[in-house]
């Protein structure tokens, strides 16, 4: 009888772990959704083809979100470089857009089209935590079982000036420009002041750059006249760098200039001459 008894719960225990949901997510059979590149998607089809509408509107979604955010930054006169190594301005405007963006992207509508027809192992239908479960264990499952999702990448373009919210993407320049330790003392106080925000701090680090771009396009970009004065670390990496030689017009920053206005004022002093006369 005993023997019976331990039997019959090796069973259930045997069962229920054939059958997984977790965190009010989806009930998923024969899998383990926590794995990365499991198999759930294969062994569940109709979770499997709600992954795959999930993952086709995020690629259409995402990109879209994008052009929001970086409408925004192109627009907003306050997400520019300002007063090298300073963030609060810049910081505030950047989260503003970024917002905009997160808005414009709609995760959890996303969510709710894809999975909203989905249950529980209960039965009941999934809600907001459920459909974000389920998506997470949507990105887990092994890409090769879920419909092909395609995405357009932007061609990598040759030497060229960024937006002041993009990475340069040269490594070979950026190495070269920190080599100026004004340029690296302005980096590490964008780094402390931008409180983590990644767009942020790269708008801070163009302000570094436009303070010091005389130095830049002296020591990290090559004219005829110049290449004496170009850093040797420099001129051995560039031609195998994504910029390759770059030239004064490709330096990733614009001088500054600081206009004096000065106004002159002339002074006017009127005498009055004051005639007595004496009667005799």
């Amino acid at each position: 009888m005993l023997h019976s008894r331990w039997l019959a719960l090796v069973l259930v225990l045997v069962s229920s772990a054939s059958t997984v949901a977790h965190a009010g997510g989806p009930c998923l059979a024969g899998c383990d959704p926590s794995q990365k590149n499991n198999t759930c998607c294969q062994e569940n089809p109709d979770f499997g083809a709600a992954c795959s509408a999930y993952l086709a509107s995020v690629a259409v979604a995402e990109p879209a979100a994008d052009e929001v955010l970086t409408t925004c930054l192109d627009n907003s006169t306050r997400c520019v470089p300002t007063a090298a190594g300073r963030c609060t301005i810049v910081l505030g405007c950047v989260q503003n857009c970024q917002r905009q963006k997160w808005i414009a992207f709609d995760g959890a509508q996303l969510r709710q089209d894809a999975f909203g027809s989905l249950t529980t192992c209960s039965g009941a239908p999934l809600n907001a935590q459920g459909q974000q479960s389920a998506a997470n264990d949507c990105n887990r499952c092994d890409p090769a079982t879920v419909a092909a999702v395609t995405t357009s990448t932007p061609a990598t373009a040759a030497a060229s000036n960024s937006p002041s919210y993009q990475p340069i993407g040269d490594q070979c320049f950026t190495s070269c420009i920190l080599r100026l330790p004004s340029i690296r003392r302005c980096y590490e106080r964008c780094n402390r002041n931008c409180d983590g925000n990644r767009t942020a701090r790269l708008i801070c680090e163009r302000g570094c750059r436009d303070s010091q771009c005389l130095a830049i396009k002296a020591r990290c970009t090559f004219t005829q006249h110049s290449q004496s004065k170009v850093f040797p670390q420099y001129s051995q990496c560039c031609p195998d760098s994504p910029g390759g030689f770059r030239g004064p017009e490709d330096s990733e920053c614009e001088t500054t200039t600081t206009s004096t206005s000065t106004t002159s004022t002339t002074s006017v002093t009127t005498t009055t001459a004051t005639t007595s006369t004496t009667r005799a």
